[in-house]
């Protein structure tokens, strides 16, 4: 998905293409950047599950949730993303709320996803990092006894060395 018409992709200096294990056409998108821009280096990069985070500050390792039954929410854009990355680590995912990006949890969204979760026999909830941040404070008093668990994730670039040496080599010039 780009955030400007494909003209502008004449424009780079280089491209970095995300999400690889998920994209089954990655020929064809590196083809329409050739077509707009034939010499910029084209990287490619994956997204890579770092670990679990608990309300303690607590880290697990990302398969510790193998298993575990699970209701996931998340208010990302694009939440299929971390559906995938449950699927990857695992987790029994018994429901799934996709809410607006950036969206800010209030109790009462809390509770319910709580009850939903204890409703089909979930024993945590899981989200995203960045879904962890627009919790409201009081979320363990509100989902207890369930627990609850964002996953961290990171970026792993292949052919990251000549990337870093590339932006250095620009940097400089």
């Amino acid at each position: 998905r780009l955030r400007e018409p494909l003209p502008g992709l004449a424009r780079a200096n280089a491209f970095v293409i995300t999400r690889m294990r998920e994209t089954p056409n990655q020929q064809a998108i590196e083809n329409v950047i050739r077509r707009y821009n034939p010499t910029a280096p084209i990287f490619h990069a994956c997204t890579k599950l770092r670990h679990w985070t608990d309300s303690a500050g607590d880290q697990l390792e990302p398969d510790a949730l193998n298993g575990v039954k699970a209701v996931g929410f998340c208010g990302i854009g694009n939440p299929e993303s971390f559906w995938r990355c449950l699927r990857r680590a695992g987790v029994s995912v018994l429901g799934q709320h996709a809410f607006e990006d950036h969206h800010r949890y209030s109790p009462a969204e809390i509770r319910r996803l709580a009850r939903h979760a204890a409703d089909v026999g979930a024993m945590t909830l899981v989200t995203t990092a960045k879904d962890a941040v627009n919790l409201d404070p009081d979320y363990p008093s509100i989902i207890a006894p369930l627990k609850l668990y964002w996953l961290e994730i990171g970026l792993e670039i292949e052919r990251r060395e000549e990337l870093i040496q590339w932006i250095a080599a620009v940097c400089q010039a």
